[in-house]
């Protein structure tokens, strides 16, 4: 089995006026091979679709995520994230807060009061590629909460992983 990720990013613009039209594009692609240095990663997760009622959270544990792959439920333990990609769905009606966990808080915060809010029809990319984001027994947790309203959102990560447990 070999993995293989990648991340697109792709913002552009047109300008128009009776004479002249401007168009322009910032982008990148990354490709991230398997491996566990620079630009690599040994697995990615995703919860699709995922729908938080208003004031509820969710915390998840980045070294303890279950998932199915090839017909086998296996856990996942991240030790580092290279790109997460968080998107409050087209429907969501409230702001999904990113980040406050209560303990052992992914380093992507320094503690409970650093989060960041995410309005409807939005998305959150961090990339890292150099090094990643350490993930370990201290830093593990990443908490979602809807604030103001039902979130419905989707979250992938891509990094480097062993597989904790499986059947």
């Amino acid at each position: 089995m070999s993995f293989r990720g990648q991340t697109r990013v792709l913002s552009s613009w047109k300008w128009e006026d009776d004479t002249v039209t401007d168009i322009d594009s910032n982008s990148r692609v990354t490709q991230i091979t398997e491996g566990s240095g620079s630009g690599e990663g040994s697995g990615s997760w995703k919860a699709t679709e995922q729908v938080l009622t208003s004031g509820s959270s969710i915390t998840y544990d980045l070294t303890a995520l279950p998932r199915v792959l090839f017909g086998a439920s296996i856990t996942y333990a991240f030790s580092r994230v290279i790109a997460i990609h968080i998107t409050s769905e087209e429907d969501s009606v409230g702001d999904l807060r990113i980040g406050g966990a209560a303990s052992d808080v992914w380093e992507l915060f320094v503690d409970d009061t650093d989060k960041i809010d995410l309005e409807p029809d939005n998305d959150f990319l961090l990339t890292n590629y150099a090094s990643g984001r350490v993930v370990d027994s201290s830093n593990k947790n990443l908490k979602l909460e809807a604030l103001s309203g039902d979130v419905t959102y989707t979250i992938s990560i891509i990094g480097n992983v062993e597989v904790a447990s499986g059947s």
